[in-house]
C-alpha cells in the first residue's frame, strides 16, 4: 500500500466572494423568518399552555413523518385543544409552552413566537453569519497576499 498524497487547492477570491454572498442570503432568509415570522399577532393575549398530545403520520411522498402537536389551554374560564402552527422536535407532550389567543376567537392560536422557535432561528441565523464573516476573512486574506506576491514578484524583476 503506497503512501497517499493529499493535495489542498487554495479557492479563487471570486469563487470565496459568491459563497459570502450565498451564505449572506441564507442567513438574512432565516433573519427575516426570524423576525417576522416570530412576531405576536396584534391583539393576542400571552398564555400558558400544556402539550396534549402529538400526532405522527406517515408521508409517502416525501417519506417522512409528519407531526402536529396539540395544546391544552384555558382562556377566560373555557378550556380548549388546538394543534400548533408549528412543531420542533423539543415538544414532548406535558410540556409547558407560550402560546399567543386571539381575544376575538380563541381557537385561533399562535406559537411561533414562543421563545424556543425563535431561539434556534436566531442561531441558525447567527451560526451562517459567522462562517460567512470566517469566509471573508479569508477573502481578504486572499486578496492581501496575492497583493504581496505581485510586490514580490516586481521587486524580484527590478532587482
Amino acid at each position: 500500500m503506497g503512501i497517499m498524497k493529499v493535495s489542498f487547492h487554495i479557492p479563487k477570491p471570486r469563487d470565496i466572494l459568491i459563497a459570502i454572498i450565498f451564505l449572506l442570503a441564507i442567513a438574512t432568509t432565516f433573519l427575516i423568518i426570524f423576525l417576522v415570522g416570530t412576531k405576536i399577532p396584534e391583539g393576542y393575549i400571552e398564555v400558558v399552555g400544556i402539550i396534549d398530545h402529538i400526532d405522527s403520520e406517515w408521508d409517502v411522498a416525501s417519506e417522512t413523518y409528519n407531526h402536529t402537536a396539540y395544546v391544552k389551554y384555558t382562556f377566560e374560564g373555557h378550556e380548549y385543544i388546538n394543534p400548533l402552527d408549528v412543531y420542533t422536535s423539543s415538544m414532548k407532550v406535558g410540556k409547558a409552552i407560550t402560546i399567543y389567543v386571539n381575544p376575538n376567537n380563541p381557537n385561533q392560536i399562535n406559537a411561533m413566537a414562543d421563545s424556543q422557535v425563535k431561539q434556534t432561528l436566531f442561531i441558525i441565523s447567527m451560526v451562517v453569519y459567522g462562517i460567512s464573516a470566517c469566509l471573508f476573512g479569508l477573502f481578504i486574506g486572499l486578496l492581501i497576499n496575492k497583493k504581496r506576491k505581485k510586490e514580490t514578484n516586481k521587486k524580484i524583476i527590478y532587482e
